[in-house]
């Protein structure tokens, strides 16, 4: 019974020992085999060499060009090939850093004209955040990385409220007051590739001269609902903030938004009072009799003044007089002088307010002066 014990034992302990040496080799043996992975790396902009973070491929900008492609944001791959274990090790958080500067002078030099340069990126010259990773790096013949490279362009710009492009209604009592907008600060500097400022640079020459739309320089903004001032910030628009820079990076908008004015209202001008008649020197001087035709009565914004709503004719004839004022004529020695028509609120409701807000012109400006003859004793 012994015996067999000890043999049963004597052979378990074999098998445990070939099971361990048999998972030994494989784990060894696996971690020798070779593997290709295709790693995906962000592109970046960097401001120096050698700054580059995780699975991202951060390029050196050069001074004067900017990169257009691959863009910012976008992925390239590159192909690592080595031993599983190793390769496991250096791909965690590896990323790596270009400097095109000295490919990108070469370029130029060979063709001086071109406001657009095309740069191969060389793996030999990519500098890794793990130094082992360029063991493993495959020359991708067959998938090359090209580098295209434009001319910047920077340029100041004044930028104005009428460039906004504003949407939604704002609430039904209120309206915007575009001529007390302001869009803070109102000159900006645009830099970005030559033919894109230079796209942008006609978009807005030509909205100047009336043509087209606008440039679509900045994001909508939405009015809707509003009951009362905006202060909002203004971004540049995708279309541009894709490829163009702006400095300042943001802008603010003030938008009054105000309660709704009356539209004007048109009247026909009654016979005017004579102010001082009586006095002497103003005997026998009376209107033409001609009438002072069609006027129009508006009101101007004042802050904290909400004019009245029911303004028609008949409010017109209750609340206001017109006058001309006599004493002009005292030293007159002609016949006809004309003289301005003059008027004034006599209402009770913040009749200061009112005289300062009310605005009151001819349709016809020959008609802001009433023409004044003088009765001769033998009623000439």
């Amino acid at each position: 019974m012994i015996r067999l014990r000890r043999l049963f034992l004597h052979d378990l302990g074999r098998k445990l020992l070939a099971l361990f040496l048999a998972v030994l080799t494989w784990w060894w043996a696996s971690g020798q085999i070779t593997e290709t992975d295709r790693l995906e790396f962000t592109v970046s902009l960097g401001g120096a060499p050698g700054v580059a973070g995780r699975s991202s491929l951060t390029i050196l900008k050069p001074d004067g060009w900017i990169l257009t492609k691959p863009a910012v944001g976008d992925r390239v791959v590159i192909t690592l090939r080595g031993e599983r274990a190793g390769l496991a090790r250096v791909k965690a958080g590896l990323g790596a850093g270009y400097d095109p500067r000295a490919a990108l002078a070469g370029q130029v030099r060979e063709n001086p004209g071109l406001d657009v340069q095309t740069v191969r990126l060389r793996l030999d010259d990519l500098d890794w955040n793990n130094p082992d990773a360029a063991d493993f790096v495959l020359d991708q013949e067959d998938e090359p990385i090209l580098l295209t490279f434009e001319r910047e362009r920077s340029v100041e710009v004044d930028v104005e409220p009428a460039m906004l492009d504003l949407r939604g209604r704002v609430h039904p009592n209120y309206e915007l007051v575009p001529a007390e907008a302001e869009l803070s600060p109102n000159r900006v500097r645009l830099t970005g590739p030559l033919s894109r400022v230079q796209a942008l640079e006609e978009a807005l020459a030509a909205w100047r001269s009336g043509e087209g739309d606008g440039p679509g320089l900045f994001e909508p903004i939405d009015l809707s609902g509003a009951t009362g001032d905006l202060v909002l910030p203004v971004r540049l628009a995708p279309f541009w903030a894709d490829t163009v820079g702006i400095e300042p990076p943001r802008l603010t908008a003030h938008l009054p938004i105000r309660e709704h004015m009356p539209d004007p209202v048109e009247f026909d001008m009654p016979a005017p009072q004579l102010l001082f008649a009586g006095i002497p020197g103003t005997e026998g001087w009376e209107p033409s009799g001609a009438p002072l035709g069609r006027w129009r009565l508006s009101f101007d914004r004042l802050p904290g003044f909400r004019p009245p709503t029911d303004v028609d004719e008949d409010w017109i004839r209750d609340h206001l007089v017109f006058f001309v004022d006599l004493r002009p004529l005292v030293r007159v020695s002609r016949t006809e002088q004309d003289l301005p028509l003059h008027w004034r609120y006599v209402g009770e409701d913040r009749p200061d307010q009112m005289n300062d807000s009310l605005r009151i012109e001819p349709l016809d400006p020959a008609n802001a002066m009433v023409k004044m003859k003088r009765q001769t004793a033998d009623g000439g």
